[in-house]
């Protein structure tokens, strides 16, 4: 029992992505996230989107294969080289009618999200097709965060916390990768209302996260474009402290999520991906020894 008790413990840690960070260098190049090919390969595959072992993802490229719009692309989420199929729905314009993601087709479109975290630090790599100094309506979104779910902003929205990513200043007070406790969040574009906030409209500064936004070369077969759209890869490293957590403590994925300023693309997992894996892998290994 005590054996067992250990397994599970030890692989629930894993699959969940605490305590098991690989090691990772904030230089926008994502190799040390996915073994040989990843991203680098054909973006049309699944397997060019599948990370290492502990890395919860989720990948949503183009349209959903479900849409009938095109181009399709790979919509998959899951923990490592364990995923299923991401049957993305559609969302409600603020004139009333559904429309697929992106909206506004590819130059709006953040194609994946990937997390790790270690006893200090969250980790996180996403794959856009805005650009860092995009202005308007094509400015990136800033990374949202909620860890305390009894706070909000003070404008009403649930992300108390947030990392600016994109380095264009609105705001002379904003740094680029500055963790900022939020006071206000922007809502300036509204096309999508469920996707909102976009940006941080103001806040406090706590600290600033390691931080990368870069064009990425070698991505999509080394073509470095999707649809004619440049790709980017952001990379971050964020301090738990920064966050209001003792080290050791745990960052949930369903925490963390990012559209962009336009709100016509959100990319988040939800809370139940990192419950719904360890649990059907927990159910397997109990089968197990009591099969032995």
């Amino acid at each position: 029992m005590k054996k067992l008790t250990k397994t599970l413990v030890t692989l629930m840690l894993i699959v969940l992505g605490i305590g098991s960070a690989s090691a990772v260098t904030v230089d926008g190049d994502p190799s040390d996230w996915g073994p040989s090919g990843f991203l680098t390969g054909d973006w049309s595959n699944n397997a060019t989107w599948v990370p290492n072992s502990g890395i919860l993802f989720i990948v949503e490229d183009n349209y959903n294969p479900s849409s009938g719009k095109t181009p399709v692309g790979v919509h998959i989420r899951g923990s490592g080289s364990n995923y299923v199929f991401y049957n993305e729905p559609m969302v409600t314009h603020k004139d009333g009618y559904d429309v697929w993601e992106p909206w506004g087709g590819e130059a709006y479109d953040i194609e994946a999200m990937y997390f790790q975290q270690d006893d200090d630090n969250v980790y996180i790599l996403v794959v856009t097709s805005l650009a860092p100094d995009g202005t308007g309506e094509q400015t990136p979104g800033d990374l949202r965060i909620d860890i305390d779910k009894s706070d909000f902003s003070g404008d009403g929205y649930r992300y108390e916390m947030g990392v600016k990513l994109g380095s264009y200043a609105y705001s002379a007070t904003l740094d680029q990768f500055g963790i900022y406790d939020v006071s206000e969040w922007s809502e300036v574009y509204d096309y999508i209302p469920v996707n909102m906030p976009g940006v941080i409209e103001a806040g406090t500064k706590v600290d600033d996260a390691v931080g990368s936004y870069v064009a990425c070369a070698s991505c999509n077969s080394g073509s470095g474009i999707d649809q004619g759209q440049l790709i980017y890869v952001v990379e971050l490293s964020i301090p738990k402290s920064a966050l209001g957590l003792e080290s050791g403590e745990f960052v949930n994925f369903g925490d963390i999520t990012l559209t962009d300023r336009c709100t016509n693309d959100v990319i988040n997992i939800p809370e139940f991906m990192t419950i719904l894996i360890p649990i059907g892998i927990v159910l397997g290994i109990v089968f197990y020894y009591r099969r032995r």
